[in-house]
């Protein structure tokens, strides 16, 4: 089943797990996944460049895991998996934005670990490398990759 849906608004979340849970009956697993780049250097960054960015990469995580908890915790029971980057650990030239979310997805991830534990729900971050991905295919042709 795919379901269109704009991870930066929350009603759009808690719409898209109620369609999920009508058809499947519940969620065991929820995989924050949604990402995007607005690549600048800091000096030519617009503040909308650097917000969307933010809104998609980091409101997303915070808006689906608040809205997957209330499954989780009804159950006592859950994981869910926020795909983060390397980059969250360190810093690249014209990628404050995405770097910065990163950062915060990881910190987001540690409290939700904590707060979430003693519920049953597990909560988990990946932190992948460049991988070849539509994402970073301008980056990977400007290294000849």
């Amino acid at each position: 089943m795919s379901i269109q849906t704009d991870v930066s608004d929350y009603d759009q979340v808690k719409n898209m797990l109620q369609q999920t849970v009508n058809s499947f009956g519940s969620i065991d697993i929820f995989v924050n996944n949604a990402g995007m780049a607005k690549d600048n250097l800091i000096f030519n960054m617009t503040p909308d460049e650097w917000q969307r960015v933010m809104d998609i990469n980091c409101g997303g995580v915070f808006n689906c895991t608040k809205a997957s908890m209330e499954y989780f915790m009804a159950k006592r029971d859950g994981v869910i998996v926020n795909i983060s980057s390397v980059m969250g650990e360190r810093g690249w030239i014209g990628e404050s934005n995405y770097a910065a979310s990163k950062g915060a997805i990881n910190a987001f991830t540690r409290c939700s670990t904590v707060e979430l534990a003693r519920l049953g729900v597990r909560v988990n971050a990946v932190m992948p490398g460049f991988c070849p991905t539509e994402l970073v295919s301008g980056l990977m042709a400007k290294d000849g990759g």
